[in-house]
């Protein structure tokens, strides 16, 4: 199945500067196997390529500090292994200080685990040049006197209308904060309106809608005339005279973000490491280590997913997050049943086109069982199925897209993490979670800043002589600059088999 897949913008980067990378690790990023598959995405090649390059500066910072030989320091081969140990590079195991060398399993490990990120897929991704950066976004604004502080484009903001009551403003105060594309004028309210665009009713005022103070709602009808408001926006939007042509100005907007660290560690009797090392061929210390480079993508993925909702349901009912109650489709069949549920996505997904002001969510990320009922849409068309699938058993799997509109995932941990607090097993919450990601990187709701992709630290137990190993990943996150909630609808599904049926009394979404 031929997919044409969004490819972020990489402007973070010098240009000479990526292009260096990318012919440095070339050798790596072009390497493929039965358990190794390509990266067709030309963003997260050159992610993949700047990662590498922080790997190796981190290693050989830890060397010539003096770290003990042979345990996180040390550099790939120029050969690999062949056979079944194909993604292993060729080299000694022993180094001297001061030998800046990556050990033979960090580069198979972060050539397989990072481009199979599903985060790459949903959210933005920035890596970092440290342990502390920045992450950026460009913002334009007018900066005259009828459109002072809007925005071009419309940015995901509110729309700032204000006006003295009983009187609709065709001018907006300058706020700095307000994005072209939330109305010029008033139209969020029904009616007409006369030439001077007053009206003779009482209306309660119109504040700006920045999340303080009262809502005010307009009681009664607007009566006027059409050609009037006609003209007077025809003269609004076309006075371009010298003194109030529209100047767009450009800033820069940042925020500060940190490399957090995630830790996952693992230990084993040496007996057991010499039984399968005897009898099996198997060697624990490699085994382990690729089974938590694996759990820790599972959980980045998982992490990127629970943000995305936290975001979703703090925006509140009806904007952040919905709910469908099975028993209340209008259906009598199970087909029916699928397509009002799928409207139901549909309609969700146009009213984010409206709140983000940049498009309709285009991916979907749902428990198995929402899943399954889109997989019996007609309309769903399979990813391809092979020995060489890009996805993982665990955590967040890509499954297929739905009539092009949507990419479709599925959270196969879903149960295990999120109940409405009964005790009951079958009061489990199935739930699609709509999300918008656009053709740059800063233009989603979150953005994931990686930094240092894989740390392997190893030592003896004291006490019982086994060896232990710890795995260690630094990144950061950060939410879109303004605001994330608008990216992102969470519609929860009641009365679905195993989730919770439709008379439950309360319903509370996680937080």
């Amino acid at each position: 199945m031929n997919e044409t897949k969004t490819r972020p913008n990489t402007d973070y980067i010098d240009n000479n500067r990526a292009q260096s990378l990318l012919e440095k690790w070339s050798p790596v990023l072009d390497y493929t196997s039965d358990k190794v598959s390509a990266i067709d995405d030309a963003s997260t090649r050159l992610n993949t390529a700047i990662l590498l390059e922080n790997q190796e500066e981190w290693c050989i910072k830890e060397a010539n500090n003096g770290n003990v030989a042979g345990t996180n320091s040390g550099a790939f081969g120029s050969t690999l292994h062949a056979g079944a140990q194909s993604d292993a590079y060729q080299t000694d195991d022993s180094y001297a200080k001061g030998d800046a060398r990556l050990p033979k399993i960090l580069i198979p490990m972060i050539r397989r685990t990072f481009p199979e990120l599903i985060t790459n897929e949903i959210v933005g991704v920035q890596p970092m040049s440290g342990p502390v950066g920045l992450a950026f976004a460009l913002r334009y604004k007018y900066a005259t006197t009828s459109l002072d502080g809007t925005e071009v484009g419309g940015q995901a903001v509110g729309s700032g209308v204000a006006g003295n009551p009983g009187t609709l403003a065709t001018a907006k105060g300058g706020q700095g904060t307000n994005e072209l594309g939330h109305n010029h004028l008033a139209t969020g309210f029904t009616g007409t309106v006369n030439t001077s665009l007053s009206t003779d009713l009482t209306v309660a005022g119109l504040a700006d809608d920045d999340g303080v103070g009262d809502d005010h709602w307009l009681e009664g009808g607007l009566s006027a005339n059409d050609a009037g408001f006609a003209a007077a926006l025809s003269a609004f939007e076309m006075d371009k005279t010298a003194d109030n042509m529209p100047t767009v100005e450009l800033s820069f907007e940042k925020t500060a973000v940190e490399a957090g660290t995630r830790r996952l560690g693992a230990r084993w009797s040496v007996e057991l490491e010499q039984d399968l090392k005897n009898m099996n061929g198997i060697d624990v210390d490699a085994e382990l280590t690729n089974a938590m480079s694996y759990e820790i993508q599972a959980e980045i993925d998982r992490e990127m997913i629970i943000r995305m909702v936290q975001s979703a349901v703090k925006a509140g009912s009806g904007t952040g997050f919905s709910t469908y109650r099975v028993s209340g489709a209008d259906a009598r069949w199970m087909a029916e049943r699928n397509r009002d549920f799928y409207q139901k996505l549909i309609v969700e997904a146009n009213r984010m086109a409206v709140r983000n002001r940049r498009g309709a969510a285009n991916f979907i990320v749902a428990t198995p069982r929402i899943c399954a009922i889109l997989e019996m849409l007609p309309e769903f068309s399979w990813m391809t199925v092979d020995g060489n699938v890009n996805t993982q058993p665990v955590g967040v799997a890509k499954v297929g897209n739905v009539g092009g509109r949507f990419n479709v995932y599925r959270d196969t941990r879903t149960e295990a993490q999120y109940n409405l607090g009964a005790t009951a097993e079958n009061n489990k919450v199935e739930y699609a979670l709509l999300g918008y990601k656009g053709p740059e990187y800063y233009d989603t709701g979150i953005i994931y800043c990686p930094y240092i992709p894989v740390m392997v630290q190893r030592s003896i137990d004291p006490n019982s002589f086994y060896p232990k190993v710890g795995m260690l990943t630094r990144y950061g996150v950060v939410d879109h600059l303004f605001g994330a909630s608008n990216y992102y609808h969470v519609v929860f599904v009641l009365g679905l088999g195993t989730a919770v049926g439709s008379g439950a009394a309360a319903y509370t979404p996680f937080q």
